[in-house]
């Protein structure tokens, strides 16, 4: 998916697609909508019981809150999406849903740069690891603040490796489930991955879905679920 996305050519027009009543730029939106229920269901059927607050970190075009809607969920959404591009078309699809127009970073700055994908915006990213990018400055919000501002109940984090800037520690004990994308963009990352895995099962989660390196792919994605009265 990921050498197909980088190829395909995204342009300010915008379509519906009648199929999953969402607007799009072409297909590299639609195949992120598609991938939705295979990606994120297991994640789904634990969040529709958890804490009413989901944050959804890299929330795109809004394709996945629309899944979380469209799967019964019904409490309070926020949105973390920087590109401007992505934004305008995440508003048309959740217009009554909030979205903080910034990325979040694990460092203590107010702006920064926002390398955008070769020719997809589904691969945007705030760490530069090595192809020549166009980049946009971007409003900061800072982890450590967002993780204080609502007793969350659940996470979703896509965000093309700045997950690796952030402690993960800070995670909140309201959160129930976490579903984290992570990269390896950087051979590196590999072991940044394993860190933050082995700090969510020292909080008290346990593995739903396990993350498995696959260097090729470039990605893997993997869900945590809180043990019942962890650290208690």
């Amino acid at each position: 998916m990921t050498e197909f996305m980088d190829n395909e050519k995204i342009g300010r027009k915008i379509s519906f697609d009648k199929e999953w009543g969402l607007w799009h730029r072409g297909p590299g939106d639609i195949v992120i909508i598609r991938e939705q229920p295979r990606t994120r269901g297991s994640f789904a059927k634990i969040a529709l019981t958890a804490n009413p607050f989901l944050l959804d970190l890299g929330g795109h075009i809004g394709s996945f809150v629309r899944y979380m809607r469209d799967k019964g969920y019904t409490g309070k959404t926020v949105s973390v999406e920087p590109d401007p591009n992505n934004v305008r078309v995440f508003k048309k699809n959740c217009p009554n849903e909030t979205l903080i127009e910034a990325a979040i970073t694990g460092i203590n700055k107010r702006k920064g740069k926002l390398y955008l994908g070769p020719k997809c915006p589904a691969a945007n990213t705030l760490v530069e690891y090595g192809r020549k990018k166009n980049t946009v400055d971007v409003k900061l919000v800072s982890w450590k603040s967002l993780m204080r501002k609502h007793p969350w109940g659940s996470i979703k984090s896509d965000i093309q490796g700045a997950e690796y800037s952030f402690d993960w520690s800070l995670v909140p004990a309201t959160v129930q489930v976490l579903c984290l994308e992570y990269h390896f963009y950087k051979s590196e990352w590999v072991d940044e991955m394993w860190k933050i895995h082995n700090i969510l099962l020292g909080l008290g989660f346990e593995v739903q879905r396990k993350p498995v390196v696959n260097l090729r792919m470039g990605f893997t994605e993997a869900v945590y679920k809180r043990i019942p009265n962890a650290n208690t």
